[in-house]
């Protein structure tokens, strides 16, 4: 199966990095947009409403100054997360992730969400 590229656009206060790329394969691609069209809709499957929570608690400044490590562990993370085969291994490697990647994955997550919903230019708040 051919590997598209994925580009996940980061919030645009981040310091060091404006894209996360990963590989991943068209049926990966349709469960992101399965994932995304359920978030549309308020329904959040791979994330505690507490870990939502704590994300947006936290400051997006002090959470977006990525060491290089980070920026790995979230480009791998989203791999394996596209990779997986079920919700539930999927949840497991989330809870998995260190407290920052986690909080980065849901601001990506929320970031997409509202690209789909402004059409690409995001809400400012």
């Amino acid at each position: 199966m051919t590997s598209v590229k994925v580009m996940l656009i980061l919030i645009n206060r981040m310091k060091n990095v404006n894209t996360i790329f990963v590989n991943a394969n068209p049926g990966n691609i349709i469960w992101l947009q399965y994932i995304i069209e359920l978030g549309l809709r308020g329904n959040h499957p791979l994330f505690e409403n507490d870990e939502i929570r704590r994300a947006f608690d936290k400051d997006i400044d002090e959470l977006t100054q990525m060491e290089p490590e980070t920026i790995n562990e979230i480009n791998t993370a989203i791999k394996n997360i596209l990779q997986a085969t079920d919700m539930e291994t999927q949840r497991n490697l989330i809870v998995a992730l260190s407290p920052q990647t986690r909080d980065l994955l849901v601001h990506l997550y929320f970031q997409m969400i509202d690209q789909n919903m402004t059409g690409g230019n995001p809400t400012k708040h």
